[in-house]
């Protein structure tokens, strides 16, 4: 697999957004997603597929089950801090939400949606780099 070729930036994107769900997690007043039917469970699931689909473009396939454990790894540690923090609660749904997640963007990385990152760069740098 090639490297693409602003990696560095898609890397430095991928860390704002574990950066925004440790956040999310961590924070007394979360995104109120309650309205939604099984809204917080989808929001985990979400979230992890979206942070696994993303760095499973910017990795060797290879790689993808070190990233994947270290994801369900970061859910479990989040949910934990979260049980001992008073204002949030531990939930064991929230942790299998979180590494279905993992899993379906795992599964997904295989697909031509795995893709999607290289073939929007090369899109764009076929075009001269310009937005239009």
């Amino acid at each position: 697999m090639d490297r693409l070729r602003f990696h560095s930036w898609w890397l430095t994107v991928g860390w704002g957004l574990v950066l925004g769900v440790v956040y999310s997690s961590l924070t007394p007043n979360p995104v109120d997603v309650s309205p939604l039917v099984l809204g917080d469970k989808l929001a985990h699931f979400g979230a992890y597929l979206v942070l696994m689909l993303w760095f499973a473009q910017l990795y060797a396939r290879r790689r993808h089950r070190i990233i994947a454990g270290w994801l369900v790894l970061l859910g479990v540690v989040l949910e934990v801090v979260q049980g001992g923090l008073g204002y949030r609660t531990f939930d064991l749904a929230d942790m299998l939400a979180n590494a279905l997640g993992v899993v379906a963007a795992w599964w997904l990385a295989a697909t031509t949606l795995g893709q999607w990152l290289r073939r929007g760069e090369a899109r764009w740098l076929a075009r001269g780099g310009r937005l239009r």
